[in-house]
């Protein structure tokens, strides 16, 4: 945090606490920015870069846990405070369970204002934390651990990382989210003969033009609303190293003649300056567009297409290589600090198999991380797997949700109460496992059970 003023978003409904906690903040230094309700913090979270979220619980059209949630689903990196004026236990706890670092209640006589500053710093220091110790454990990986695979297409892969690395050329890594694409990009680095100098990713996808500008290229001071002080951008951090451009299919047009103009002269200005910046970087990039559409739509640049796609390298899908699987699902298992020496049952990695896993390895990881949680003892069995839906090898109308959602004689009761059975029958009638799977409180469902008669 020491090289740019830290963004706050601070998010909530009421005009006066909005102004109150955005004016203390910025006494303080720090740069805010201010949302409505949820749904706005959403937006302006997809668009702009933050260190800190502070929102309040109770807002219209998305409170403040429904945003964690949304924050949590779409992937967002962002550490978040709740504030309440109606604090419980309860709250705090699901706040806590969906990544919020802090809880704080609003007391009714004020003096919310020392708490919160409190609470801002020692959550700045905490991501501070987390931000180095993951430098560190990124340093410390050897890349044979991060591509786990024993299938044909997952030790030519290996092969073709090993032989890029020592090539030194510019690659385009190709694949569906969600199949190690930066993987595969931070093991050619680190076999390479840059492996010693700095690896820096940026996803293209997740900024805005300006702003992925200023990320790329940096910035000087009053270059835009904001720039109170020279920045470097990612090109002059990854000086003598490698950057990985991820989802470069995703980048502006305007941008995309920008890049290409450092690409062909190793050379750049900040946002805001005319001073030239010579860097010598290796750039690896991936995508999971078909970028000659992108080009045949008017999308994508055809000479920037060339420049990067000098050697092209595929990522398998998780259907291509079932039998990874069972591996690439132990090694997970055996990476959560919560598996305590837990280990899966035959039947239970043959129903992880018999899965489409649309989301490739990326869901596989989340579901195995769900699996440790709703465990109760090892090995661990079927039961305890709950898969995002029942796209696996068999006929869609087997599944008993599925069919009741497209029926339209169905009313909202209807797919309540039989949305709870199924999860109670797949559960073997555990309410707290059943509990924990639909979000709500064992009281909840104990009362949905008595009122929907399910026994």
């Amino acid at each position: 945090m020491s090289e740019k003023t830290v963004h706050i978003l601070i998010v909530d409904d009421e005009e006066l606490n909005r102004e109150y906690m955005s004016e203390l903040l910025e006494d303080k230094g720090y740069r805010t920015d201010t949302a409505v309700n949820g749904l706005e913090a959403l937006t302006k979270l997809k668009t702009h870069s933050f260190d800190l979220l502070v929102t309040d619980l109770n807002m219209p059209r998305l409170d403040g846990l429904g945003l964690l949630r949304r924050i949590r689903e779409e992937g967002l990196n962002v550490t978040s405070i709740l504030i309440t004026a109606y604090g419980s236990i309860e709250a705090a706890v699901e706040a806590l369970k969906l990544g919020a670092c802090d809880f704080l209640e609003k007391p009714s006589g004020g003096g919310l204002g020392p708490r919160l500053q409190l609470a801002v710093e020692k959550a700045l220091s905490r991501r501070n934390l987390v931000e180095r110790n993951r430098s560190l454990e990124g340093a410390l990986q050897p890349s044979a651990d991060e591509l786990i695979g024993n299938s044909a297409k997952m030790m030519q892969l290996r092969e073709q990382c090993l032989r890029l690395a020592e090539s030194g050329k510019t690659v385009l890594i190709r694949g569906a989210t969600g199949t190690g694409k930066e993987l595969v990009a931070q093991a050619i680095h680190r076999q390479g003969r840059r492996q010693s100098r700095p690896f820096v990713a940026i996803n293209c996808a997740v900024l805005n033009r300006e702003l992925l500008s200023s990320e790329l290229f940096g910035h000087v001071k009053g270059a835009f609303s904001g720039a109170v002080g020279d920045r470097p951008g990612k090109f002059e951090a990854a000086d003598s190293g490698t950057l990985f451009l991820d989802e470069i299919g995703e980048m502006d047009l305007e941008l995309q003649a920008r890049l290409l103009r450092v690409l062909e002269t190793r050379q750049f200005e900040r946002v805001g300056s005319n001073t030239a910046i010579r860097v010598d970087v290796r750039i690896l990039s991936a995508t999971n567009r078909n970028l000659e559409r992108e080009i045949a739509e008017g999308r994508f640049r055809e000479d920037l297409f060339h420049r990067l796609n000098t050697i092209t390298i595929q990522t398998p899908s998780l259907r291509e290589i079932p039998e990874d699987i069972p591996l690439l699902a132990n090694h997970f298992l055996r990476r959560d600090p919560e598996a305590r020496g837990f280990t899966f049952s035959p039947e239970c990695l043959t129903r992880l198999k018999a899965y489409d896993w649309p989301g490739n390895i990326r869901e596989l990881r989340h579901v195995v991380e769900q699996t440790v949680f709703y465990a109760e003892g090892s090995p661990i069995q079927p039961s305890a797997v709950l898969l995002p839906d029942n796209r696996s090898r068999r006929s869609a109308d087997s599944d008993p949700i599925a069919v009741a959602i497209d029926d339209p004689a169905k009313t909202l009761s209807d797919l309540e109460s039989e949305t709870i059975a199924h999860r109670l029958s797949h559960f073997d009638g555990s309410k707290r496992k059943t509990a924990k799977s639909l979000g709500i409180a064992e009281s909840t469902l104990y009362k949905k059970i008595k009122e929907y008669d399910l026994r």
